[in-house]
Order: structure tokens, then C-alpha cells, then sequence
């Protein structure tokens, strides 16, 4: 599975890509994208990698056995308010009031994000952490989005403390749209 490797501020204010692609110090902070010990060749100070999910998506849609489950949401949303899965939810009622040309395509990929901070060295000491970014699938049923070959890695941030800024997701959502 191939991943980018996109540059980030090492304070996460922007990642450099798009307009930033070509900058070498953040135009918020002013900080350096690169180490300055280094004489001969360029290394960034921090690099954010990124799974794409579309092909992943549309391998979904590929797979028999999972396509007919990809529209598992509309079909069985529960009548009687009881919240049985997350297309019952509130949050999903908002988005599809807000966007409704969205709703009317059960097949449009509902989404969530899980992100957590870990140690890979279990070490208490240890200033080394990344934060993993997983993609959840809401359109397949329940029993099977929790399913770890469903759960897709979509993200991996470097950071002692990550506040997982606004800037590592436009990377997603601007491959998403």
C-alpha cells in the first residue's frame, strides 16, 4: 500500500502541500521546514504520511460480498428512535438536513475519524509518539465496521503532543472532494 509523505510544520500549523508545496518555513510561526544541521541534503523537521482511501473505497465497491452491504444504513434505519447504529444518531440527521442531495444516494460514503495518541516504544520517558488516524465505514452494518479489515488507516502524525490541527485533515478531505 503506497503512501505520501507530505511535510508539516513542526509547530502543526500547515502541511506543505498545494499552495505551502514549495515553502521552507511556515508562513504562520516562521519556522524552518527543515533541519539545519543537515548540510548535504534537505530533511524535514516533520512529515505527516498519508494513506489514500479512496482506492481502498472503491475496492469496497468492487468486492460483491461487501457491495450489497454499502447501502446497509438506508435499509435498515430504525423506526422507534433507538439508537442501533450511527445513521440513527443525531449527527447523521443534521448532515443529511444540511445536505440533502447527499442523503439521496445511499451509496455516498458516511465516514467518521478515530484518532489516539500512542507510545510505539512503551516507554514512559520516551518524547517519541505518533497519532494514527483510522477511517470508519458507517454505510456497512455495525458488526462489520468495528471489523479490523473495515477500519482503514488513513493518517499517521508524528508529535510528542499532537492537538491534531485542522491542517492534517484538509490533506484527507481535499482527496475526498
Amino acid at each position: 500500500m503506497d503512501y505520501q509523505a507530505i511535510d508539516a510544520c513542526p509547530n502543526d500549523h500547515i502541511l506543505y502541500y498545494n499552495q505551502y508545496e514549495f515553502a521552507t518555513e511556515c508562513p504562520i510561526c516562521h519556522s524552518s521546514r527543515y533541519r539545519t544541521d543537515q548540510v548535504t541534503k534537505k530533511v524535514s523537521r516533520k512529515v505527516l504520511r498519508y494513506i489514500p482511501i479512496i482506492p481502498r473505497l472503491q475496492r469496497l465497491f468492487r468486492c460483491k460480498n461487501i457491495a450489497q452491504f454499502m447501502d446497509y444504513h438506508a435499509r435498515n434505519r430504525s423506526g422507534d428512535d433507538i439508537l442501533r447504529m450511527p445513521a440513527d444518531g443525531s449527527a447523521f440527521r443534521n448532515i443529511e438536513e444540511k445536505w440533502p442531495q447527499f442523503k439521496e444516494e445511499p451509496r455516498n460514503a458516511r465516514l467518521s475519524l478515530a484518532a489516539d495518541g500512542v507510545n510505539p516504544f512503551r516507554e514512559l520517558r520516551s518524547t517519541c509518539s505518533v497519532w494514527p488516524v483510522f477511517v470508519i465505514n458507517h454505510n456497512i452494518p455495525p458488526w462489520m465496521s468495528i471489523k479490523r479489515e473495515h477500519i482503514m488507516l488513513s493518517m499517521i502524525v508524528p508529535g510528542i503532543i499532537c492537538t491534531l490541527e485542522q491542517c492534517f485533515f484538509n490533506a484527507l478531505v481535499f482527496n475526498l472532494s
